[in-house]
């Protein structure tokens, strides 16, 4: 006899309903954490007025934005209205900030309000042009990547130095790659799964 004709029915059923329950939860949760900014994909370009302003998103995402040019390598979006969230998963990820367009702006980069570094003070000078990809490999623009642990993030960017006034640059967010299932994942549906089995295993002793 196999295994699965062993096996109860009505446990089968239980076992089918405590999958579909498990993935609702997760799917719940997912739901409820949507955020404004996606991990990943497009660079998101942002805008300020001047220096030691926090900077907006860019029009019409934003409507307290300035009207931005997209990036001529169809790789970017404009950035909703700040604060900027986002979720990291198990392993966290990367926030990369770059300047563009005019080079010899910098930033001050928060996280739910509290300073976690800056973008280095750079000469003013030339242009790298709206694609971030470039600017972003170009030693002469101010830039950085910035580590985050896993969970919610609220990032907000000041100009640090804006020597043009008013200006827009990028950031994106991305996932640190190659990361073990969340422990607790994995837990929670191996048990429930050991856990009915168990249970099949003392009905079939007890009949015998």
């Amino acid at each position: 006899m196999s295994v699965a004709q062993d096996v109860p029915k009505t446990l089968i059923t239980r076992i089918l309903m405590l999958l579909v329950l498990v993935g609702a939860i997760f799917g719940m949760a997912s739901s409820a954490r949507a955020d404004p900014v996606p991990v990943g994909g497009l660079w998101q370009e942002f805008s300020w007025t001047g220096p030691g302003v926090f900077a907006r998103g860019c029009l019409p995402n934003d409507p307290l934005g300035l009207g931005c040019v997209p990036s001529s390598g169809g790789n970017s979006a404009f950035a909703p209205a700040p604060p900027w969230t986002f979720t990291f998963g198990a392993g966290g990820g990367n926030l990369t900030v770059t300047d563009a367009f005019s080079i010899g702006d910098s930033f001050n980069i928060f996280d739910f309000g509290v300073l976690i570094g800056t973008t280095p003070s750079v000469a003013q000078g030339g242009n790298c042009g709206d694609n971030p990809v470039p600017c972003l490999a170009n030693p002469l623009v101010s830039h950085g990547v910035f580590s985050l642990l896993a969970g919610a993030h609220s990032i907000t960017i000041q100009t640090r130095v804006a020597p043009f006034g008013a200006g827009a640059a990028y950031f994106r967010t991305d996932q640190n790659q190659n990361v073990v299932p969340e422990p607790t994942s994995m837990l929670l549906l191996g048990t429930g799964l050991l856990g009915a089995f168990g249970v099949a295993r003392r009905k079939r002793k007890m009949k015998r």
